[in-house]
């Protein structure tokens, strides 16, 4: 993981930063976002056939936790314009706002 100052808009770097950003606390917001796309997922009865259908149990969380961040980068996309990592947060940001997705502790 290598984290540092940039901002950015597309879809691929967003998802290494949601993956990176893992390991730290994400706000409140972001939690509630991510209960509701895990109830999503949960309750998307064709995504847990096929889950099913996968042999390792690795496998099967990996698939799992790579939809539930595609998922919430679609849903981060939808709503925010921008994406900001600055002093070890990854911020969201549009013309309204700007959100604390998650806060990392490097030391």
């Amino acid at each position: 993981m290598y984290i540092q100052n940039q901002e950015f808009s597309d879809s691929e770097t967003l998802l290494d930063m949601l993956f990176d950003f893992e390991l730290g606390n994400a706000s409140p917001w972001l939690q509630s976002t991510k209960s509701t796309i895990d109830a999503a997922v949960s309750a998307n009865q064709a995504f847990n056939d096929f889950v099913a259908t996968l042999s390792d149990e690795e496998e099967r969380m990996e698939v799992q936790d790579e939809e539930r961040r595609l998922q919430l980068a679609a849903t981060l996309q939808e709503q925010f314009t921008a994406f900001e990592v600055k002093n070890n947060k990854l911020l969201a940001k549009n013309d309204k706002e700007v959100v604390v997705l998650y806060e990392i502790d490097l030391y």
